[in-house]
Parts: C-alpha cells; sequence; structure tokens
C-alpha cells in the first residue's frame, strides 16, 4: 500500500491522501508534513468515522480558498485527497482506481465480494442472529407480521441471484431459522446472501414508513466482532451501493459505479 500512496502522490497537484480500506478496517496515510501527529490522527479518525458508517459510495470535490478536497469511493476503498489549485483531476481518478483495482484483484474480491474470509459451518449462525436482530429492531415500528411478510418477499426476490436462500425459513413472528440440516450446503457465499437479505429488508421497511438514524454496525453492535471478520459489513455495502428497488423487485447493477 505505501507503493500506491506514493504513486497517487506523484500525480500533480496532489499534497496528501488518505486510502480507508474498508476489509481491514484500516487507514492508510501519507498526509503534508505540516500536519501534526495529534492533528493526523485526528483527520484519520473523522475520515474513517465517515466513510466506514456511509451505506452508499460517495464522489465528492470540495473546493477551498487554497486548492481542493477530493473524495472517491471504490468497492472496498475510500480515498480522500489533498490537492492544490493545479490538480489533474482526471490523471487521479485514472491512476487512484487503476492502482486500487490491481489490489483487489491481487486479493481475490472483485466486485466487492470480501465475504468468507474466516466462514465455518456456525458462522452461518451468527448471520442468523444479525438478521434477528435488524428483524426486531424494525418490529418495534411495523409489527412481527409485517416484518415476516417483508422478509418473504425479499428472500424470494433474491433467490434467483442468492440461491443459497432456501435453506433459510421466516416464521410468523419474523425470525429467520435455518432448515435441519442444511449446514453441509452453506458455502461462504451465504454471507453475500444475508447482507443482501438484511439491506433489502432495512429498504423495505423505509418505503413503508421513513428509516431515520439507522445504523448496521449499531443494530448489531453485540456481534460486531463475530460479523466484521466474514465480510459482512463489507457485503452489506456493495449491496447498499448496487440495490436498485423498481416496484415489487430488487434488481441488482441498474446504476453501475463510474470506474
Amino acid at each position: 500500500m505505501e507503493r500506491i500512496l506514493h504513486q497517487i502522490k506523484g500525480v500533480v497537484g496532489v499534497t496528501g491522501l488518505m486510502i480507508y480500506d474498508s476489509d481491514a478496517h484500516h487507514v492508510h496515510f501519507l498526509l503534508p508534513s505540516r500536519f501534526e501527529e495529534e492533528q493526523s490522527e485526528e483527520f484519520q479518525r473523522l475520515f474513517k468515522t465517515l466513510v466506514s458508517t456511509m451505506e452508499t459510495q460517495i464522489d465528492a470535490r470540495l473546493r477551498f480558498r487554497s486548492g481542493w478536497c477530493v473524495i472517491m469511493s471504490m468497492e472496498r476503498f475510500s480515498v480522500l485527497v489533498l490537492g492544490r489549485e493545479d490538480l489533474n483531476f482526471d490523471t487521479l481518478e485514472l491512476v487512484t482506481r487503476t492502482s486500487l483495482n490491481t489490489v483487489v484483484r491481487s486479493t481475490g474480491h472483485s466486485n466487492g465480494a470480501t465475504a468468507g474470509r474466516d466462514f465455518s459451518p456456525r458462522s452461518v449462525y451468527t448471520l442468523i442472529e444479525a438478521v434477528n436482530m435488524i428483524s426486531k429492531v424494525f418490529a418495534q415500528e411495523l409489527g412481527t407480521f409485517a416484518i415476516a411478510d417483508i422478509l418473504r418477499k425479499v428472500k424470494k426476490n433474491l433467490m434467483t441471484d442468492f440461491p443459497l436462500l432456501k435453506h433459510f425459513v421466516v416464521d410468523n413472528n419474523g425470525a429467520v431459522t435455518l432448515i435441519r440440516g442444511s449446514e453441509k450446503h452453506l458455502t461462504p457465499g451465504v454471507v453475500d446472501a444475508i447482507a443482501w437479505l438484511c439491506f433489502c429488508l432495512k429498504e423495505e421497511v423505509n418505503a413503508r414508513t421513513p428509516v431515520v438514524g439507522y445504523d448496521i454496525k449499531r443494530a448489531t453492535s453485540d456481534i460486531e466482532y463475530q460479523l466484521s471478520p466474514l465480510g459482512f459489513y463489507s457485503s452489506y455495502k456493495h449491496a447498499a451501493t448496487k440495490a436498485v428497488k423498481f416496484d415489487d423487485k430488487v434488481i441488482s447493477n441498474q446504476k453501475p459505479v463510474r470506474r
């Protein structure tokens, strides 16, 4: 990553940058010397908080009196660049995306699918617990029967893309359970499947009553230490950037992210 930092820093006009890796939950940085250690740590903390809690990708250019602040999002990485007035945006985007896409390909996480790094058959019960935590949050607004109907609808819509969901059932109280004996049929892809189920559940609830102040990590904070190593939050973020709802179906990749 040090080499990539210097590659991006070499673009005309770049004075400093930070790269947040959502897989490692870590910020890599190369900031101007005027940043003292305490200032640098606070800047990194604020950037990490901003990008790690967002459910959608962001691309922004902020103009200041003395230069630019540019934020670019990818499926695994978020980048903040500080630049002078002569910052070359086209070259910056080309170098940044090419360099970081190389990292994604080399680590086998293409298309944003990070699921399964620490997956084991027992992991599925952690994923089920996550769904049920989230459904309980929304049941406070809509009731358990309504949540059960929504979960069944979402599961049906996702079955084509995620056939592993056939091994799960939803009871009338809106709780998801695993069909007995299905553990042996599950693969790491179930992490993506459950992440999409959770995201689409939130979207369907939001269509009926506005979801305000909801945060996936807050809703699952009790088991965050178990979900993070599975790549669950990365998969959820990927679902949030790719899913588009049309009428009664969930359709993926209708708004591809500009590369």
